[in-house]
């Protein structure tokens, strides 16, 4: 479908970019809603350092409370390092980051 068979284009009556099935058709140049840069600088220009670093601090807490299931304090020692050092695709860093945790609990460290 090309711009001008597109009958659901920009300034048409009821042309809200949308087709019968509801998705955006082909051609469409409006968007879905606001652009997520917009909502990215609202909130770089609320946030603060200290809300980061709280924010890690809780994670941190999480990670090393004794009393806390295993499963949340991998989750927050994941979370910790995937916005340190990078997300990654491999299923072996999850197998080593419960490998490791299950070492220290043997150990008596965790």
């Amino acid at each position: 479908m090309n711009g001008e068979d597109n009958p659901f284009r920009d300034g048409e009556p009821g042309g809200n970019g949308r087709g019968p099935d509801g998705r955006f058709v082909v051609g469409w140049r409006g968007g879905s809603g606001a652009p997520p840069g917009r909502f990215r600088q609202r909130l770089d220009t609320a946030l603060k350092a200290e809300d980061i670093d709280r924010a890690v601090e809780i994670m941190r807490q999480c990670m090393e409370d004794v009393s806390a299931r295993w499963s949340d304090r991998i989750a927050a020692a994941r979370e910790i390092l995937d916005r340190g050092c990078g997300r990654t695709s491999s299923p072996d860093v999850d197998s080593a980051i419960e490998f490791i945790f299950s070492r220290a609990r043997e150990k008596g460290i965790l």
